[in-house]
C-alpha cells in the first residue's frame, strides 16, 4: 500500500477555481432508484440504475425528517435484511499513474460509535493491491466530508465500503455524495468546493481530508 497520510484542512480556508472533471462514480448520491419523500427501501446489485455492487443498498428520502447531505436520497450501508457484515463496491476504468480525487459524505444513525472503512483497491474488489484503507466515524444528525488523492495502477480500480461498527445488523452508517474523478482531463463541469479542497492535497500521495 502507498504512504498514507491523514491532514485536517478547512475548506473555508482553501480558494481557488477548478473545473470539476467527470463522474465516474455512478449514483453516488443515492438519487436512483427514486422514492416517495418519507419512505425507504433497500435494493440488490443488478437493480437498475443503482450502481452499486457487493450487499443490498438501502436508500432513504427524507425518512423521518432525515436530510441528506445533498439532493433528496442517501445510502445507509447497513442495509436491510440483515445478512452479516455489509460490503458495497464499484469498479471504474482508470488510466496508470493518473491522480484521482475521492470524496463522499457520511453521518452516524444511532450513536457516534458507527465506522466503516473505505478501501482502493487496484483491480477489482476481491484484489490483494490496496491503493488506500483508511476507517471512518460519523457523528449522530451531522454530515462530513472526507476523502482524498489516488494515483492508478492500472486500467481499472474499486472503491470498496465496509461495515466495521456496527458489523452486521441494519441500523447505522448513512453515506451520500460518493465521488471520484480524475485530475487529469476529462469534460469540463462545476466547480465543487469539497473536490477543489482535496485537489490541494494531491502532490502528497493518498492524502485525507476531512471536513465536519
Amino acid at each position: 500500500m502507498k504512504h498514507f497520510t491523514r491532514i485536517l484542512v478547512s475548506i473555508s480556508l482553501l480558494v481557488f477555481s477548478f473545473a470539476a472533471k467527470a463522474e465516474l462514480i455512478i449514483n453516488g448520491g443515492f438519487e436512483k432508484p427514486e422514492l416517495a419523500e418519507n419512505s425507504w427501501s433497500f435494493f440488490p446489485e443488478g437493480t437498475p440504475d443503482l450502481g452499486w455492487q457487493g450487499s443490498n443498498v438501502e436508500i432513504w428520502h427524507k425518512l423521518g425528517g432525515v436530510q441528506p447531505n445533498s439532493g433528496n436520497q442517501h445510502a445507509e450501508l447497513n442495509a436491510h435484511p440483515n445478512a452479516g457484515s455489509w460490503m458495497i463496491y464499484q469498479t471504474f476504468s482508470t488510466i496508470a499513474d493518473d491522480n484521482y480525487v475521492l470524496s463522499f459524505a457520511y453521518s452516524a444513525r444511532v450513536n457516534n460509535n458507527e465506522a466503516f472503512k473505505v478501501e482502493v483497491l487496484d483491480g477489482d474488489h476481491n484484489s490483494a493491491t490496496v491503493l488506500a484503507s483508511f476507517e471512518v466515524s460519523g457523528t449522530v444528525g451531522q454530515w462530513a466530508i472526507d476523502g482524498g488523492v489516488f494515483a492508478a495502477l492500472g486500467s481499472t480500480t474499486t472503491l470498496k465500503i465496509s461495515s466495521i461498527n456496527p458489523l452486521g445488523g441494519t441500523f447505522g452508517n448513512f453515506i451520500d455524495d460518493v465521488s471520484v474523478k480524475s485530475e487529469n482531463g476529462g469534460p469540463s463541469e462545476v466547480p465543487e468546493p469539497s473536490t477543489l479542497a482535496i485537489l490541494a492535497l494531491s502532490l502528497l500521495g493518498f492524502s485525507r481530508l476531512k471536513r465536519n
